[in-house]
């Protein structure tokens, strides 16, 4: 499977892994829309606020 082929990608957690990896996906193909979840909202807002990820 080619990355250019996917469409989404969900994280379950966005901290030093999950976070450093959506970045980079997002920074490699941002046609590729991204959605997470996370235990804090602060870090969700700050997610999506930096353009990472599609919406609260």
């Amino acid at each position: 499977m080619e990355i250019n082929n996917i469409k989404k990608i969900s994280f379950i957690g966005l901290g030093l892994i999950g976070g450093s990896i959506a970045r980079t996906l997002k920074r490699i193909c941002p046609q590729i829309r991204l959605f997470a979840v996370s235990g804090r909202q602060s870090t969700i807002t700050e997610a999506y606020e930096a353009g990472v990820i599609e919406m609260l």
